[in-house]
């Protein structure tokens, strides 16, 4: 069994800021509570209606959210064959790693042009349950609202079919409800959109949102996996760029009847 990815942070074996790191995934050792909050997930992409949206019941408003880590792609890499690849955040207060697997040692890992930006992260020969995943770690505990964006596209013969899993802690993925969205070929006939160019203008039709709440009780690692369901698998790429993380604190119960208190107290001394 790998070492988990917590003890490759506990001896600074994580990739730094900016870092690029080609290597074999770390299995998760070790074992922590989790859970999500059930109602509480919604799903957005601009162009194509591909998500059921559900009832978003967060007491939390994502208007005033903090990013908590963004991967832009800004350094470019010499493209590499490999299995796997992850990569550090480039801004954010808290660190993680932005991470593909393939399952398939002949995947070119490459950076390319992204949506309105110089470069994006590129990898070949997706297959089903192959995965792009964000991870964020030593989060607050305690109850909060998760919000992640990101831009994706794909190759004429790239992976076009993905569903989004959460995990608190990294031992058990939970499947978000009706989460299941469609990935657009840029510049593809009666797409409507350009291919990605970095003197272009960003798409808004390639952005992807999804929003959920989360309860941390041990540590605050959080695992978010894009992962490939089996539709238009090939040796075609898929594309990302932009990727933004973000996080709102829900009050406790107990908190927010006091402010409720707090301002009828207020109100009645006038």
């Amino acid at each position: 069994m790998g070492e988990s990815w917590r003890g490759l942070r506990e001896k600074g074996r994580l990739p730094t800021r900016s870092a690029v790191v080609i290597g074999v995934c770390p299995a998760r050792t070790d074992r922590v509570l989790m859970g999500l909050v059930p109602g509480s997930w919604f799903m957005r992409q601009s162009l194509l209606n591909v998500g059921a949206i559900a009832v978003f019941a967060a007491t939390a408003s994502v208007a005033n959210a903090t990013m908590l880590a963004q991967w832009t792609f800004n350094t470019p890499i010499n493209p590499v064959t490999h299995a796997n690849y992850w990569t550090a955040p480039d801004a954010g207060p808290y660190d993680g790693t932005f991470y593909i697997q393939t399952g398939d040692g002949n995947t070119t890992f490459s950076t390319p042009a992204g949506n309105g930006s110089a470069y994006g992260l590129s990898a070949d020969r997706w297959s089903t349950g192959s995965f792009a995943q964000v991870y964020v770690y030593d989060l607050p505990l305690g109850q909060q609202s998760f919000q992640l964006s990101w831009d994706q596209t794909r190759a004429s013969g790239g992976p076009s079919e993905f569903r989004v899993d959460v995990s608190f802690g990294g031992q058990n993925f939970t499947t978000l409800p009706n989460s299941a969205y469609s990935v657009i070929q840029a510049g593809a006939l009666f797409s409507g959109t350009n291919p990605w160019s970095a003197s272009g203008p960003r798409q808004t039709a390639f952005t992807n949102t999804i929003t959920f709440n989360g309860t941390f009780t041990d540590f605050g690692d959080l695992y978010i996996r894009l992962v490939a369901t089996g539709a238009n698998l090939g040796n075609g790429a898929a594309r990302f760029d932009n990727i933004v993380l973000s996080s709102s604190t829900i009050p406790a119960p107990g908190a927010i009847a006091l402010l409720g208190l707090a301002g009828f107290a207020r109100r009645s001394r006038r």
